[in-house]
């Protein structure tokens, strides 16, 4: 009996203690209901994730700026070793006559080096910037940096690099281009790198060729030299800078001072301030209703162009060569005249 009773179920596979009801295939699909459940997960874990992984976005973008500016404060050490302790100079060297660059500083700074197809004048300096290029990577100038270098000058964040006519304007021998402005997000401090050309009896120096001055708190322009600044540790080098927050094109005067395209900072007599902790700060800047327009801070915004590129805080490199994020509650930290 057992043996015709193996042969039964051997032979129909539905009498076999194996056998199954799910088809043909012996699979069943997901219903609905548990689709619906499953999509719901993955949707609240993706709500979940996404503002962590934008602010680890966040994070490694201002990483990767204060590396940035690090990198241009050693290019500037360096360069200073090579040059006497002095730094590449901002102000304009068109107004300092047929002598070009002055006695006490030939030899201290870099020598322009002009576009293809243009004579080498050797009574011009190099722009701010392009003196730094040979000490951060291969390349002459500014213009001619190769890419990994052009890419230090850009902080990540800096959502005016992406719009049509992207960049600031950048003074001192650099060529214009159609709008004047250029791929960096990085101002230089002018009260440190302005030239005291003797013009103005009371010491104040010129930035630019048409005669906007530059004074700062304390003290006439140091001409670049680092061995001149009271507090290397304090004083600003260069700082995250721009908004494009007034759009026209500074031709002259205190315009230059506050627009949000310059790529360079002053607190000086421009500035007054009641407070003796604030004068020739970064503060005294922050609380100018226009000058405050270059800071690029979160509570800059503006439609034409993200200020906001590290929220409530920008990276500053320091004469002493160190670099860190300030916020305006500490900006009284930051000087900007070198007399402070």
């Amino acid at each position: 009996m057992d043996r015709i009773t193996d042969t039964v179920s051997s032979q129909h596979p539905i009498c076999s203690p194996w056998a199954t009801t799910r088809g043909p295939a012996g699979t069943r699909g997901f219903t609905l209901i548990e689709l619906l459940v499953v999509i719901s997960i993955i949707a609240l874990l993706v709500g979940i994730l996404l503002p962590a992984l934008g602010a680890a976005r966040k994070t490694a973008q201002n990483s990767q700026c204060l590396s940035n500016i690090r990198q241009m404060d050693t290019a500037a050490m360096s360069f200073a070793a090579d040059h006497q302790f002095f730094i590449q100079l901002s102000s304009s060297d068109s107004g300092w006559g047929t002598s070009g660059i002055p006695t006490e500083l030939r030899g201290k700074q870099a020598a322009w080096v002009p576009p293809a197809g243009t004579a080498q004048n050797s009574n011009r300096i190099a722009d701010w910037l392009s003196a730094q290029v040979p000490y951060m990577g291969s390349g002459t100038d500014f213009e001619n940096a190769d890419p990994k270098t052009s890419k230090a000058f850009i902080c990540p964040s800096d959502g005016n690099q992406d719009t049509e006519e992207p960049g600031y304007i950048v003074y001192n021998n650099i060529s214009a281009g159609p709008t004047g402005r250029k791929p960096a997000s990085y101002g230089v401090n002018a009260e440190v790198t302005t030239y005291n050309d003797g013009a103005k009896d009371d010491g104040r120096g010129n930035w630019l060729n048409n005669g906007v001055p530059i004074a700062p708190i304390g003290g006439p322009p140091v001409n670049g030299s680092l061995d001149a600044i009271r507090s290397t540790s304090k004083t600003m080098l260069f700082a995250d800078c721009g908004t494009r927050k007034n759009n026209n094109r500074p031709a002259s005067g205190a315009q230059v001072y506050t627009d949000g395209e310059v790529l360079m900072y002053h607190a000086g007599t421009v500035f007054s301030s009641t407070d003796p902790e604030e004068e020739g700060t970064l503060a005294v800047v922050e609380q100018h209703s226009l000058a405050r327009s270059r800071i690029p801070l979160k509570i800059n915004e503006d439609p034409e162009g993200s200020a906001d590129r590290h929220g409530d805080k920008i990276n500053v490199a320091f004469a002493d060569g160190h670099a860190a994020g300030h916020a305006p509650d500490n900006f009284t930290d930051v000087y900007v005249s070198p007399h402070k």
